[in-house]
């Protein structure tokens, strides 16, 4: 399904000299994993505006048909806060949400009905890791950052797939460390807890599968270097 486009004009007339006009574009997007997706394109996209304003306001919602490409809806009062989206395909039926506090370009992500759907969230992503290709075509992503903190994170990426494997953990914290593909596994050496501290002066290396093979300690303490 090729994202719906919705651009979202707010005019509120009389509280300031000149008219307060709030933009928002909103893609939506749905879920990565397929058994959460719908077999064939929603037919209908009922999106509905929440706010300071009574809910019987006919300006409130809005019917869209994504066959008919992205539409712009200019009728929804300024004070609206929270947008909903309910999409429909046969039996497929998903819901989103989004807060409009201000000016707000970005994803709306649907997540179907009464399903448990893996959704990757932004605000959760990790920065300053380790990815590297694997023998097999695979992608690893080791370590990174959760806050100033490194993390244990070893995880797979596998061709064609939307969402990756976490495997087992590391032993150590590691950020600013190396990471080597080998034919029948990976190295991570060297690297430290966080943005601040020591290097660690030690090494592991997994199968491909992520399973810790075995360790050791470095001639002496690195970070931030290449191998």
């Amino acid at each position: 399904m090729s994202p719906v486009r919705m651009a979202i004009l707010c005019a509120l007339i009389g509280c300031t000299p000149d008219p307060e006009v709030t933009l928002a574009g909103l893609t939506l997007r749905l879920p990565a994993a397929d058994d959460c997706r719908p077999t064939v394109l929603p037919t209908e996209l009922l999106v509905e505006a929440l706010g300071d304003f009574p809910a019987s306001d006919a300006r409130t919602i809005e019917l869209l048909r994504p066959s008919e490409g992205p539409r712009d809806i200019d009728r929804f009062p300024a004070e609206t806060r929270l947008l909903t989206a309910r999409a429909r395909s046969g039996d497929w039926e998903a819901v989103g949400v989004r807060w409009l506090l201000a000016p707000t370009e970005g994803s709306l992500l649907l997540s179907p009905l009464e399903r448990s759907c893996p959704s990757p969230d932004p605000a959760l992503a990790l920065s300053g890791g380790e990815a590297v290709a694997l023998s097999d075509g695979s992608l690893a992503i080791v370590g990174g950052l959760e806050g100033t903190l490194g993390t244990r994170r070893l995880a797979r990426l596998r061709p064609g797939e939307a969402l990756a494997d976490v495997l087992g953990g590391l032993a150590q914290r590691r950020v600013g460390h190396a990471t080597l593909a080998a034919d029948d596994g990976l190295w991570v050496l060297g690297g430290a807890l966080g943005t601040e501290g020591p290097a660690h002066d030690t090494w592991e290396r997994f199968d491909l599968e992520g399973e810790a093979r075995e360790g050791g300690v470095l001639v002496s303490p690195r970070r931030d270097f290449g191998a």
